[in-house]
């Protein structure tokens, strides 16, 4: 998992203006009253955005979503990413993909896994709904 997202990641570029950092900007603001920093990066390779880092997080955008989008579909996109990052499934599905992988012989693990993908992605969605 980590090596195939390194891979998508080779030859990112870091966004530090233009529209689509403002609207990250607005986002974050109501999101962390007390103000967080979010990178947000380009990557060539990849084909579907993407929230990581636990520490300093991140959201990465394919290049397309800044062509083919307009801009309220792009607020919703990073809207949707910040979601990930605000409830740290970055971190809760990590462990659960470990757990998974060390407890290989146990086969509920990965629809357990599975679930709470399934539900994240539900939860950021309705929460990229009510703010954009």
């Amino acid at each position: 998992l980590c090596l195939r997202l390194a891979r998508f990641m080779r030859g990112r570029c870091e966004l530090e203006d233009g529209e689509l950092c403002g609207t990250l900007d607005e986002l974050i603001q109501r999101a962390f009253p007390r103000g967080r920093h979010v990178r947000l990066y380009v990557a060539p390779e990849l084909r579907a955005p993407v929230s990581f880092g636990f520490l300093r997080p991140a959201i990465c955008v394919p290049p397309r979503a800044l062509v083919e989008l307009g801009p309220d579909e792009q607020a919703t996109m990073l809207a949707h990413e910040l979601a990930h990052l605000m409830r740290r499934d970055p971190l809760w599905l990590s462990l659960a993909w470990l757990v998974e992988r060390v407890f290989f012989f146990q086969p509920l693990l990965r629809v357990a896994r599975a679930e709470l993908h399934d539900l994240a992605e539900l939860a950021c969605d309705d929460w990229a709904a009510r703010r954009t």
